[in-house]
């Protein structure tokens, strides 16, 4: 008898384990299973954003836009592209920061002047284009004075501004500024920019119809001209192949860059930081009193 029970007790156990087994060899299938639905669900997506990219897509459309793309090019590296050094000639911190905004919105507006829809602009509308772009344009260059390596930024008289270490909310306001330029760097720094799309981009920042109350049509059609400059090249590898990602991710990091700048006016507005403004946007500058040319 106790020979046969413990022969059921084997068979019954044994059928346990066998059950257990299969339990949790179904489990991991669920799992599995779950997973192939998942990267399934995903791969759809990935394959429905590619087809709306592939569709709106103007990689193969940049002939047609190449004669514009050359001249805005060209004049970028004529007049935008060049380092401004300057001597100021006052003493007062007020004076010295309109003679930098002199300078820097007289060299955009000098390139701005090079695209032909400027002449038939009212005066009103000239002025605003410059007021309201100016500095969106001088940090998108200055952001690409960027060492990854050393994750610091090429400022004014051989100085380097090098990424704080720490909690960003104890940083002084003059310092946050400079973090917040360190990281629209990084940012953009993987996207890698050349002339050709730093040139369209600082253009239709400055041809943007939202920098005026006036002539917003004639300003939105040659807006809408240059993003598709510049969407054309951006899509295109240097090797012809196509990247149907880039664009968006320049979207991104465009939009970025409006909103940081847009925080940051209050800063370059105020002459108490008249120093660390010609420290960011000069390649080089001398104070009228000796004294006071030290940052």
């Amino acid at each position: 008898m106790s020979h046969f029970c413990s022969k059921i007790l084997y068979t019954n156990v044994k059928a346990l384990d066998d059950v257990k087994s299969a339990i949790v060899l179904n489990e991991t299938e669920r799992i599995a299973k779950r997973k192939m639905i998942s990267d399934n669900r995903e791969r759809r997506k990935m394959e429905q954003l590619r087809a709306v990219l592939r569709t709106n897509s103007l990689a193969d459309k940049q002939d047609e836009f190449q004669t514009r793309i050359n001249q805005v090019t060209a004049n970028y590296c004529k007049i935008l592209d060049n380092s401004l050094e300057y001597k100021f000639k006052s003493d007062v911190r007020s004076e010295r920061l309109s003679e930098l905004t002199d300078l820097v919105t007289q060299q955009i507006r000098q390139f701005a002047e090079t695209i032909e829809i400027y002449d038939t602009l009212n005066h009103s509308a000239q002025e605003e284009i410059i007021e309201k772009s100016w500095l969106v344009v001088k940090v998108l260059q200055i952001i690409h004075e960027f060492n990854p390596t050393e994750r610091c930024l090429t400022l004014a008289n051989n100085t380097t501004y090098i990424a704080a270490k720490g909690d960003y909310s104890e940083l002084d306001y003059t310092t946050k500024i400079f973090e917040n330029l360190i990281n629209l760097a990084a940012s953009f720094h993987c996207m890698q920019l050349d002339n050709r799309q730093l040139a369209l981009l600082s253009a239709l920042l400055i041809y943007n119809p939202k920098n005026v109350k006036e002539c917003k049509e004639k300003i939105d059609k040659v807006h809408m001209e240059l993003w598709k400059c510049l969407q054309s090249i951006s899509e295109m590898h240097d090797d012809d192949s196509i990247d149907l990602f880039y664009w968006p991710n320049l979207l991104v990091r465009i939009s970025q860059l409006l909103v940081t700048v847009t925080n940051m006016r209050g800063f370059f507005r105020d002459e108490n930081n008249i120093n660390a403004i010609a420290n960011i946007l000069l390649f080089k500058y001398q104070f009228k009193s000796s004294r006071n040319s030290t940052l």
